[in-house]
């Protein structure tokens, strides 16, 4: 399932890890297949990535609120190392080149950097030249909430 903008999930091997992790009231509304992470927010809470360097824990597989405070709200988080999501660059042409790098979330937070990465928190796997977008997963296994 595709956002509005047509870039998002694509697909996964095995089954996904999905958690509900709770929202800080300081970040945007959060739509499907937004980059997570909680950088940035009070501990314990989470919201969307908002610049490079900010640490992409998931992708959100739902929609939400800002909620009026911390914690008022849950967004459910895929957590799963092996799904693969879509999306464009910041900047630049994707080449074969990129299989096999490590980017960012830019701070678009729906676009990828691959210039300036500062922690290299995806997986570049492969690339679509058409639509000028890369495949990315998350690079380390990270640990989701527990159930």
């Amino acid at each position: 399932m595709a956002t509005s903008d047509g870039y998002g999930y694509r697909s996964g091997a095995g089954q996904r890890v999905i958690r509900p992790v709770p929202v800080d009231a300081s970040t945007a509304d959060i739509t499907i297949h937004d980059a997570i992470t909680s950088t940035g927010y009070t501990a314990g809470y989470f919201g969307t990535c908002t610049g490079n360097g900010d640490r992409v824990i998931g992708f959100a597989t739902g929609s939400v609120l800002s909620p009026a405070a911390d914690g008022d709200s849950n967004v459910m988080v895929d957590f799963s190392s092996s799904s693969l999501y879509e999306f464009p660059l910041e900047s630049g042409t994707v080449t074969n080149a990129l299989i096999g790098k490590t980017c960012d979330i830019a701070a678009s937070g729906r676009a990828l950097d691959v210039t300036t990465p500062a922690d290299n928190s995806l997986m570049i796997t492969d690339i679509n030249t058409d639509r000028n977008t890369c495949y990315v997963r998350l690079r380390d296994i990270v640990n989701a909430p527990a159930a």
